[in-house]
């Protein structure tokens, strides 16, 4: 996935997937497209195929091979990417792959250049476009009325998963209004990401003062232990790598295209997280690097230099050395 810069200098991750499209637009208006057949890896141990019939080279078929597949299909995942991708997307799965979807190249939706490289860039948003039917299914359910019975799990990593959590009633009634619970479990290898992921909760949580951002999700973070909102919930991991991300999901970030919004921020946070705790880590080893470096150069120029033997002259004209 690639990256571009916001408004105050950070970067959010794209939700399509750089390859996939550069593959695709590659072969729009190419009419060489024997054999094309292409791995691509992504985030979260996601795995794509995108190949094209052998009789038919317009007929492209795009797979996906991802954690949580299962629990995604739940929640009407089928019916949505039939109106996403169109009513006869859906093709019959590959081995090893848990979706795939296919599209005639040379029929693509739209009259115009830019309205066909949309719909390739729809379909580089695969991934995104599969996490997001739970939460398309959790926000239906709460500006419906009726709030989520139980959470939603979806495994998405090894040892890491997103919850979906209904707020109390109790809650909800003092908040005025209906609202969710994200929460991320996330496996933090070293010590210092933990630390450095702290500190970038704490910064979210000081930006909802202001102004323009306090009607934002409040967002927590618990280290080691999980949070209050995941009691009684089975087989939630703990432990000193351990860390919960918690986002307060309100019933004003799930209306219309707030909601599109809402979920590509959600679908995309771990990554858009430990992206940062990494150019964090490269920025802090960069300015040690340059210090080590300053003080290498006051210690060259400390260094006394060796005495140099110097020759003088008698009365007489005569050059001799002292010893």
């Amino acid at each position: 996935s690639s990256a571009h810069p916001a408004t105050h200098d950070m970067i959010l991750l794209e939700s399509g997937h750089y390859m996939i499209l550069d593959s695709l637009v590659q072969r729009l208006d190419s009419k060489q497209r024997d054999g094309v057949s292409v791995k691509i890896a992504d985030f979260d141990d996601v795995t794509y195929c995108v190949e094209n019939d052998q009789e038919n080279t317009s007929i492209f078929n795009v797979s996906i091979n991802m954690k949580g597949y299962d629990q995604c299909a739940k929640y009407g995942l089928e019916d949505y990417l039939k109106t996403v991708y169109g009513p006869d997307s859906i093709a019959p799965t590959k081995p090893m792959y848990n979706l795939t979807i296919k599209f005639d190249m040379d029929a693509l939706p739209g009259d115009t250049p830019e309205q066909k490289t949309e719909y390739l860039a729809e379909v580089s948003r695969l991934k995104r476009n599969v996490m997001s039917a739970p939460f398309r299914h959790a926000f239906s359910q709460t500006n419906s009325g009726t709030p989520l019975q139980e959470p939603i799990i979806i495994p998405y990593r090894n040892d890491e998963n997103i919850y979906i959590v209904p707020v109390p009633s109790s809650l909800q009634q003092s908040q005025g209004e209906h609202s969710i619970v994200v929460v991320y479990s996330i496996c933090f290898k070293h010590a210092t990401d933990t630390a450095i992921g702290e500190v970038f909760m704490k910064e979210f949580a000081e930006a909802r003062r202001d102004r323009d951002l306090a009607s934002s999700a409040a967002v927590t973070f618990t280290p080691n232990k999980a949070p209050l909102e995941l009691q009684g919930v089975p087989g939630v991991k703990e432990g000193s790598d351990m860390g919960f991300v918690s986002f307060v999901v309100f019933k004003r970030h799930m209306d219309g295209a707030q909601a599109e919004k809402s979920i590509t921020a959600l679908t995309s946070f771990r990554n858009y997280l430990l992206y940062h705790i990494k150019c964090a880590k490269a920025y802090m080893h960069s300015r040690m690097r340059l210090r080590v470096e300053s003080f290498l150069q006051v210690l060259r120029r400390a260094k006394p230099e060796p005495p140099v033997e110097k020759e003088k002259k008698t009365a007489t004209g005569r050059t001799f050395t002292r010893k």
